[in-house]
């Protein structure tokens, strides 16, 4: 199994395979990975189907975490709507999550996971590629 799954892969990274490659790899644009010494307060966003979740994290020198979150609901017709609507909730419900926390005045960095295949165009830039859940 564990060598289906690496093949699969090495077609979904090959450009001449990719349209019939099972597992589609995508170029991503990241501008930096963790390296362990993370401290403070960070936001972070997860979309993964019917639910958004925003989770609010704080990681100390002594690497203890502090976690709260709250997930909401997206109503199927923000789903299939317009992604104008999809992002205007999202934005709405992070707007209720740091009001409800009093954090709304910090600049925090934040994250999001979008569990949906996107082609990426840059770090600020995705078209999405097909809904999957």
């Amino acid at each position: 199994m564990e060598q289906q799954m690496r093949d699969a892969i090495k077609m979904g990274l090959k450009k001449e395979n990719h349209e019939n490659a099972s597992v589609k790899c995508f170029p991503t644009y990241v501008k930096e990975l963790p390296n362990g010494k993370e401290q403070g307060k960070f936001l972070s966003l997860d979309l993964g189907g019917t639910n958004f979740r925003v989770i609010f994290m704080e990681l100390t020198k002594d690497k203890e975490f502090m976690m709260d979150s709250k997930i909401y609901a997206i109503p199927h017709s923000v789903m299939i709507g317009p992604g104008v609507e999809l992002f205007d909730h999202i934005a709405n419900c992070l707007a209720n999550f740091v009001t409800e926390r009093d954090i709304q005045e910090e600049t925090l960095p934040l994250g999001f996971t979008f569990s949906f295949p996107l082609q990426q165009e840059g770090l600020n830039k995705a078209t999405l590629v097909k809904w999957t859940k």
